[in-house]
């Protein structure tokens, strides 16, 4: 899925900036801190095209290249993490979210009903 993603991204740049070619490299598998993981290229017949092409290459990837990491810690500590750049990644976020506040609001209601059954039960 990612390299398709990827190929679809260097066809949007060379229609869009008129690059004479566009690449993305990404690494897989393990990456050491602070060793660069991703490469985008561009070229074209003025530098201009090529650097603004090369910026909005690598905001896309960010952006929506499906890819996640699994993050080592010292000890045998790890974490799986999402690019939190990635727009589908928000989406999916954005949904738990909602989903959590609905169920709250449930739970809300019906503290509200059981609240209004011990005043009917007063009365």
């Amino acid at each position: 899925m990612a390299a398709k993603v990827g190929v679809a991204l260097c066809h949007e740049a060379l229609d869009t900036f008129g690059l004479k070619s566009a690449g993305i490299f990404h690494r897989l598998g393990s990456v050491p801190v602070k060793e660069t993981s991703v490469v985008v290229v561009a070229s074209s017949e003025h530098r201009r095209e090529a650097m603004a092409a090369a910026g909005w290459l690598i905001d896309e990837v960010k952006a929506r290249l499906p890819v996640w990491k699994l993050e080592w810690y010292e000890g045998d500590d790890r974490a799986w993490k999402e690019n939190c750049e990635c727009s589908f990644a928000a989406m999916r976020r954005r949904r738990r979210r909602e989903e959590h506040e609905h169920e709250h609001e449930h739970e809300h209601e019906h503290e509200h009903e059981h609240e209004h059954e011990h005043e009917h039960e007063g009365k």
